[in-house]
């Protein structure tokens, strides 16, 4: 299979553009880890619904604004 075939087969172009595009938005200070829990959650609204998603999104956005120590301390 072709690099190309396979990009579009997988839709990766717009799903690693669509990943950086939030990170800049986010303007997180952790921009891998904010991209990998990115499309890490949008797998998991497949499987456990887009509600319940949103509020794990809101919790990950929270934590790239303040760091993972917000979190580890129990303050996520």
């Amino acid at each position: 299979m072709l690099v190309q075939e396979y990009l579009d087969k997988h839709m990766l172009s717009w799903r690693i553009e669509d990943a950086v595009n939030a990170t800049v938005r986010a303007k997180t200070p952790d921009p891998i880890l904010f991209i990998i829990t990115y499309h890490a959650l949008f797998g998991a609204a497949a499987l456990f619904g887009e509600e319940v998603v949103a509020v794990w999104w809101r919790k990950v956005r929270k934590m790239s604004r303040e760091g993972l120590g917000g979190a580890a301390d129990g303050g996520g």
